[in-house]
Order: structure tokens, then C-alpha cells, then sequence
């Protein structure tokens, strides 16, 4: 089953609870840094509907094939964090549409696919730099509330070309523009409100 409709299979009739707050954790390996070493292949929710693994298995699907390190480095998500893609989990109050992600404000819970109010517009995973200018920066695109993404992040697109592989609550992927501090637009949402 791919990924987005795994989501919405998984988020209809039960809520997927991670052991921790980090937006790698959906599916995917053992990372190489920090909690991520201890969240393995056996651990990471979605993993049983993408295939049988061990607690060291790589996870093909979770692994972008164009998430590659920079020149001299041996870094990329899917061996730092243990998976290419991340998930529409913001978990702050600020602003003030982080707290209606795909997770309940507050805690690891994912909210159910009837709690989308437009679940062809809402992203739910997405390759990680397609986060950074909507929760970090402000329409003005001034990277206000964080910061704004590395250039490992446009594995896609030149250099601050915000188009990124999203997939949708119900089920479809798409290369999509994010916009500078736009939560919610006729191509996308982030807010599950919209």
C-alpha cells in the first residue's frame, strides 16, 4: 500500500499514536542522530502496511531516491532521521495554525480522516523542506517564526524553488509550490480547518 493511502486507511478508523514527537517518525529506519537512533523500522507506525521489517531493516519506500547528501557530506534525511519524507506535524501554537495539523495539539495522537475538512487539499507527509516556508516564514517571505530551509531540502528544484513532493489525506501525491507563510490556498492546506 503506498503511503498516502496508508494515511488514509490507517487515520479512518483508528488513531496512530507515536512514541515520539518528530516528524520523521511515520515510517522509515533507525536513524543515525539523536532519538531518531532508537526509533527503528519496527517502531514507526506506518511500517507494517508498507511491508515486513526488522528492527534494522531499511525501508525502500520511505527513502526519496533523489534524497542524496551534499557535495563532502554524508548527510540526507533518510540516514540522519531514517526516512526522506516528514509529516504535517507541527505541534506549536505559533502560529496559530500549528496547532491544527494532522496531529492533536499537544500530543502524538493523529487525528482521524473525518477531522479534514478537505482531505484532496491537506498535506500529510511531504519531502521535509515543503514545511519550512509555510510554518517558518511570513507572507512577506521573512523566515519569522524559524528557519528557513537547508539547501539539502530542494532536492527537486534549484535553490529556494519552493515546489516539493506532498502527499494529500486522501490518497493522491502531487509536486507542489509552497507559498511563504500561506497555511491554506485552492492547492493546498496544512490546516485541517481549511
Amino acid at each position: 500500500m503506498s503511503a498516502p493511502a496508508l494515511l488514509t486507511a490507517s487515520t479512518a478508523t483508528e488513531l496512530v499514536t507515536l512514541p515520539i514527537a518528530w516528524v520523521f517518525g511515520w515510517l522509515g529506519r533507525s536513524g543515525s542522530s539523536g532519538g531518531y537512533l532508537a526509533l527503528n523500522a519496527t517502531m514507526r507506525p506506518y511500517n507494517p502496511y508498507l511491508g515486513k521489517f526488522g528492527t534494522h531493516s531499511d525501508v525502500p519506500s520511505a527513502l526519496c531516491p533523489s534524497d542524496r547528501p551534499l557535495i563532502g557530506s554524508t548527510n540526507n534525511s533518510y540516514y540522519t532521521y531514517g526516512s526522506s519524507y516528514s509529516a504535517n506535524i507541527h505541534g506549536g501554537s505559533t502560529p496559530f495554525e500549528a496547532q491544527y495539523t494532522i496531529t492533536v495539539a499537544g500530543t502524538t495522537d493523529s487525528v482521524r480522516i473525518t477531522a479534514i475538512k478537505s482531505p484532496t487539499r491537506m498535506i500529510t507527509l511531504a519531502e521535509n523542506g515543503a514545511f519550512f516556508p509555510v510554518w517558518n516564514a511570513d507572507t512577506s517571505g521573512n523566515f519569522t517564526y524559524g528557519n528557513p530551509p537547508s539547501p539539502i531540502e530542494f532536492r527537486h528544484t534549484k535553490l529556494n524553488d519552493y515546489r516539493f513532493n506532498c502527499l494529500f489525506a486522501d490518497g493522491h501525491a502531487g509536486f507542489n509550490a509552497l507559498r511563504m507563510g500561506i497555511w491554506s490556498n485552492p492547492d493546498y492546506t496544512m490546516d485541517r480547518r481549511q
